[in-house]
């Protein structure tokens, strides 16, 4: 049976602190409130309880801070895209930050099993003085187990408005997996990728500090620019391990760098 799981959150400050102002969540879709760090912003948990997505299944997951909240959501595991049934398999993530508030969203890796036909769209909206820092990580199969994705399709677009004008698009696209990814002018033989885009009013603030940061990683590919108000940082791997515990790393200095939170990431995320 095909699923549409919904998950839907809002967070709003009173008083200087954090709280919770509307939850909705829908099957396959969980979201749970794990014991935050001493000293740290309230955290939310995001789980797909159904193992994963098949072709024809939808997750919608919208989150917003209200005016000076501060909320850092994460991924409880990694997703799984598994073969499709003719049909793609979609995410949609609608994340709103208002003034004076601080959203981030932590990924766990997306895994790409072979045959899979995959469809994730993130839109961000940003007020003025409003801060959203939002990650993304895909895998072409487990290579730990063997597995290299060699034939499906992937788009994943990225739409980003600050104060209800539109940034920037970014729209990746592959249907032809083998090509693109053993392509010199395409992935190269990396069989895993990532994103970190923080977007706020002050971003041009930070690009030095940050190319520092990035500088102290070997043996990936890693890259930052600045568009208009947002920081874009791309990372491309052989390596899927490798990519997963240095971008952890370099999230938690971003985090650090970006918001003066601790550079620390939540438990559940290295479980």
């Amino acid at each position: 049976m095909l699923t549409h799981g919904k998950g839907y959150i809002s967070f709003e400050s009173k008083d200087e602190k954090t709280y919770l102002k509307d939850l909705y969540q829908e099957n396959p879709v969980k979201i749970l409130f794990p014991k935050k760090l001493s000293n740290e912003i309230i955290t939310a948990a995001f789980v797909t309880t159904s193992g994963g997505i098949v072709g024809g299944d939808k997750l919608d997951i919208i989150v917003k801070t209200c005016k000076k909240s501060e909320v850092q959501l994460y991924q409880q595991a990694a997703e799984k895209v598994y073969k499709n049934h003719k049909k793609p398999s979609i995410i949609n993530i609608s994340l709103t930050s208002e003034e004076g508030s601080w959203l981030e969203w932590l990924p766990q890796e997306t895994i790409l099993f072979e045959n899979s036909n995959y469809i994730k769209k993130n839109s961000l909206h940003v007020n003025t003085n409003g801060r959203l820092m939002v990650g993304e990580m895909l895998f072409l199969g487990r290579h730990a187990m063997g597995e290299m994705n060699t034939k499906g399709t992937i788009r994943e677009i990225w739409e980003i408005f600050f104060d209800d004008r539109l940034i920037w698009l970014d729209n990746f696209y592959i249907d032809d997996m083998d090509f693109i990814v053993k392509h010199p002018a395409g992935l190269n033989g990396a069989n895993a990728f990532a994103s970190i885009v923080y977007t706020s009013a002050n971003v041009l603030n930070y690009i030095d500090e940050a190319r520092k940061i990035i500088n102290e990683f070997k043996n990936i590919r890693i890259g930052i620019t600045v568009i208009d108000n947002v920081f874009i940082c791309k990372m491309l791997s052989c390596d899927q391990y490798l990519l997963r515990k240095y971008y952890g790393i370099i999230w938690a200095k971003f985090r650090k760098l970006f918001g003066n939170y601790q550079a620390t990431l939540p438990r559940l995320w290295y479980v």
